[in-house]
């Protein structure tokens, strides 16, 4: 399993609310940021659930079916700006510390993979509602552990 630990999360804490500050807290800016700090606190919170749902890599590319599938959302088709911006900045393999830091860039095959996803889950309705059933029991490991009071 993923070894994560508090000063993980505080660091995904601390940057995802520096995000809000900079991008308010209801727009797609920081989304990104909110699922990995989220992330973070399940491994640390419910690591048997976590380990279910994003699966045992630590590296967010390589996440299990179900939150590739849920996720997927805010990996969607991505604007020929981002597909620019990316294929620059790998080109020059330089990021401003704002892109740094707030982990917002979001390659191609990323988002592929979460489109991957979602199209097979959207397929298969059984594996659909064992996705279901996955995120059911991480929420409900989380609310018991009270991740998301006065964060």
């Amino acid at each position: 399993m993923p070894n994560y630990n508090y000063n993980d999360c505080a660091k995904l804490t601390e940057l995802r609310r520096e995000c809000h500050e900079r991008n308010g807290i209801h727009g797609e800016d920081c989304m990104v940021l909110e699922l990995r700090e989220k992330r973070c606190v399940a491994h640390t919170l419910c690591p048997n659930e976590a380990a279910h749902y994003y699966g045992v890599s630590r590296n967010p590319s390589e996440k299990a079916l179900c939150s590739s599938w849920a996720e997927s959302f805010v990996f969607g088709v991505p604007t020929a700006e981002t597909v620019e911006s990316n294929i620059h900045d790998e080109q020059n393999n330089v990021l401003d510390s704002q892109q740094q830091n707030s982990a917002e860039m979001v390659t191609e095959l990323e988002a592929q993979r979460h489109r991957n996803a979602s199209d097979y889950v959207r397929d298969r309705p059984n594996v659909k509602s064992e996705c279901k059933d996955m995120v059911y029991h991480l929420s409900k490991c989380l609310q018991k552990n009270r991740f998301g009071k006065n964060q």
